[in-house]
């Protein structure tokens, strides 16, 4: 669990609330001394001092001091960061399975595999893995006739079944 920031913040976790988005200030804030409760996150007051002012942080003080806490010790970012650098590392061995994947006709097998690794990912607005859910669907439907046709339960000729063949 984070420390406790001690401002009793509404983020859920303790967090102060950023007064410019509305989200919590998960790893860092900014504030005034004269109004601890108009809160932003660090992207926002760098955003705001990048361009020459003070942004939300507008209090009408003039103070030029602002007040940073930074909620987490620099142990616990170092592990933060390293559990990133191997989910990006494994997001990117993904990204370049998927891509093989697509250009060419893989086993439904493989397709549904990596769709199962992109939902572990949770990689559910990625759009290469919208196109291996319709390519699984497409597959799924084909394997679905062709067994029927194998079975005898749809009434194919011979063209018929060579056509199915020729479609895979």
């Amino acid at each position: 669990a984070p420390p406790a920031d001690g401002d009793g913040g509404d983020g859920g976790d303790g967090a102060p609330l950023c007064c410019a988005s509305g989200l919590p200030c998960f790893f860092a804030s900014v504030r005034c001394a004269c109004e601890p409760s108009r809160t932003v996150s660090a992207a926002h007051a760098a955003a705001a001092v990048g361009a020459g002012g003070r942004g939300s942080l507008s209090c009408g003080c003039g103070a030029s001091v602002l007040r940073a806490t930074v909620r987490w010790p620099p142990s616990l970012l170092g592990r933060f960061e390293a559990l990133l650098s191997r989910r990006l590392a494994a997001r990117k061995r993904w990204i370049a399975a998927v891509e093989t994947a697509l250009s060419g006709s893989p086993p439904l097998g493989e397709v549904t595999a990596l769709l199962g690794r992109a939902e572990t990912m949770q990689l559910h607005d990625d759009a290469r893995a919208a196109e291996l859910s319709r390519r699984a669907a497409g597959g799924e439907a084909w394997e679905a006739r062709a067994a029927a046709m194998l079975a005898g339960k749809a009434a194919c000729s011979l063209g018929a079944l060579q056509a199915h063949l020729r479609a895979a």
